[in-house]
């Protein structure tokens, strides 16, 4: 996302400290593993934004490449202590040069904050260039039919590292007759002696599951088996689950 701001991509990882990136790093690990990729795979995320997921899934690959639209969260990723095997780079798909990756994936509902069918298909095309001719795409994905079923709530969380203290309201409106969900965050606080003070709208395009395997088939990619999301230990969907996760194999010609 492009809109990101610097003092926004500051914060992020303490606005997302609530989620446990180890569990989650390891349910993906695990599954890939079990799907038949061992420690010679090579990873690519889009959409890493800091790099936290990507950090951890370095651990257990030969290589892990994160992809972010955002300068400022690919900037604040690279402030870390570096980690031999993973690059992270400020590019989106259609202009990464690395291609041949075992493993596509895009977590965070990335795929929701594209509108339009003709960018969508774009999307969906540019990683199965990316993915060899054996390799998979995992996408975190909104359930549209369990949002507009029931719809989401406001949510408050406060943040406190050090001197920072914190607070995100995250305020959802839903257009289900154009099944967008419109994501609005206010985010206050402090950072030492500065006040924090962040405001964002995110729109998100719920896409039904029969257009997304619809996309995914027309790029050559087999039926997606559906899970939930990886945050709910990525078990069978079902029709409640509101976040869903979807892994597809790319089909040989």
């Amino acid at each position: 996302m492009k809109d990101y701001s610097a003092n926004y991509a500051k914060h992020y990882d303490l606005l997302t400290s609530h989620k446990d990136y180890e569990t989650e790093a390891r349910i993906l690990a695990n599954f890939l593993e079990n799907q038949g990729w061992g420690p010679e795979a090579r990873v690519l995320s889009v959409g890493c934004g800091t790099g936290s997921h990507e950090r951890l899934l370095a651990g257990r690959f030969r290589q892990v490449v994160g992809i972010d639209r955002s300068t400022h969260m690919i900037n604040f990723g690279r402030m870390k202590d570096p980690i031999e095997n993973l690059i992270l780079r400020d590019t989106d798909l259609a202009n990464l040069e690395e291609d041949n990756f075992d493993i596509v994936i895009s977590l965070f509902n990335v795929v929701n904050c594209i509108a339009g069918l003709e960018v969508l298909n774009a999307f969906f095309d540019d990683i199965a260039k990316k993915v060899s001719e054996t390799g998979i795409c995992i996408l975190e994905v909104w359930s549209s039919s369990a949002v507009i079923s029931v719809p989401p709530e406001v949510v408050e969380r406060e943040y406190r590292d050090g001197s920072v203290h914190l607070k995100r309201i995250a305020t959802p409106h839903l257009f289900p007759n154009d099944a967008i969900l419109s994501l609005e965050y206010q985010i206050t606080g402090d950072d030492g002696d500065k006040p924090v003070a962040i405001s964002s709208l995110h729109n998100i395009y719920l896409h039904s599951k029969e257009l997304l395997v619809c996309c995914l088939e027309q790029a050559g990619f087999g039926t997606p088996d559906w899970y939930s999301a990886l945050s709910e230990g990525m078990d069978p969907a079902d029709e409640e689950d509101r976040m869903l996760l979807l892994c597809a194999r790319k089909l040989t010609e």
